[in-house]
């Protein structure tokens, strides 16, 4: 049989009190830890929540300008033929001269889903179909009402860009054609990062 001495000893009892006021520091550093890391992840969630409503409310207002700015353009060219392309290419153009923000370029696509004038570039010698565009498709569905595309690299400029489009019709809802806005994204993505900042 194994005895086990049960003296008092200074050096067993100042092992036992260290590993004891050890462990309860191993524990409490635990507790702070988690906490901190719980009102950190608290106060993170808060802030990436704040961000996400400018930027939601950044694109609210940019979409609103957009459509805005292209219904106008719309009545317009409701109001005269839309065959009259120098005259439709002189009206986008005077948009673009209005300095609208965003390196944004205003078309005008026909009934025949074509872009033939853009403010850039007046009218097409070869139009550009955009048949096969979401945005497009809505458009003749529902005209007079904004279309946001999904990002595109845009045939005539290269860049990426979001489309915006608002589709015309007559009086007995006769599709006429479309106005469309694209939106530099790598523009439209410094207006963000300010926001944020």
């Amino acid at each position: 049989m194994i005895r086990i001495s049960t003296k008092p000893s200074l050096y067993r009892d100042f092992a036992l009190l260290s590993v004891m006021i050890l462990f309860i520091l191993f524990l409490v550093s635990i507790w702070v830890s988690y906490e901190t890391y719980q009102e950190y992840s608290h106060d993170a969630v808060k802030q990436l929540e704040n961000e996400a409503v400018r930027i939601d409310r950044t694109l609210i207002v940019e979409i609103e300008r957009a459509s805005y700015l292209l219904e106008s353009v719309g009545r317009q060219i409701n109001n005269y033929s839309t065959t009259d392309l120098p005259r439709i290419a002189l009206l986008l153009k005077s948009f673009d001269k209005a300095n609208y923000k965003k390196k944004s370029e205003f078309f005008w696509i026909d009934a025949t889903q074509n872009i033939i004038a853009s403010s850039k570039d007046g009218i097409f010698k070869k139009p550009i179909s955009v048949s096969d565009r979401d945005y497009m498709k809505k458009a003749i569905t529902s005209p007079w009402a904004i279309h946001i595309g999904q990002p595109i690299e845009g045939r005539v400029n290269g860049k990426w860009v979001m489309p915006l489009a608002i589709g015309i019709s007559n009086e007995k809802d006769e599709f006429l054609g479309a106005v469309m806005v694209s939106l530099d994204i790598q523009s439209f993505s410094k207006q963000i990062s300010t926001v944020i900042k």
